[in-house]
């Protein structure tokens, strides 16, 4: 089942490791935010995440009533997923299979984005497109054994 993430991952959009440091401690994890919101924020910086080239121009604005006239920039799913791939994170694995399940990334385009993760050798390439492969195949056929018919 995809479930809402209490954690967001925020990038000031000058790269400054200050409002990085500033978003920790105001909105992090165990802030005054974090238990009056149930959700909190992690400042990070623009080389945090391990995200194929040219991420930062696929991202998409997010702006709303709610967000009171701001615009966040999100990831494309297919570069969060592959950051969340190359992080190695346990606690990553259920939001990935999440993301296959619901059909919010497609194989064959997180795929074509490996060779483009910085600092990748061919043998980390290798590594990851089966890494990926797996846990499609893996989604996939976790969903053909559930039975709908049965609650």
């Amino acid at each position: 089942m995809f479930t809402l993430s209490t954690e967001a991952d925020i990038i000031p959009i000058d790269n400054d490791s200050k409002k990085s440091d500033l978003i920790d401690g105001v909105l992090g994890e165990d802030s005054y935010f974090h238990a009056t919101y149930g959700y909190f924020a992690q400042g990070v910086s623009m080389e945090t995440a391990r995200a194929p080239e040219g991420w930062q121009a696929r991202c998409y604005p997010l702006k709303s009533e709610r967000t009171q006239g701001v615009v966040g920039y999100c990831m494309h799913p297919a570069d969060l997923f592959i950051a969340k791939t190359m992080a190695g994170r346990p606690k990553d694995g259920p939001f990935l299979d999440a993301m296959i399940e619901h059909g919010i990334v497609e194989e064959s385009t997180v795929l074509h984005l490996v060779p483009k993760i910085p600092n990748c050798t061919p043998q980390e390439q290798e590594i990851v497109r089966n890494g990926i492969r797996g846990r499609f195949r893996k989604v996939k056929k976790d969903r053909g054994r559930a039975d709908p018919g049965i609650e």
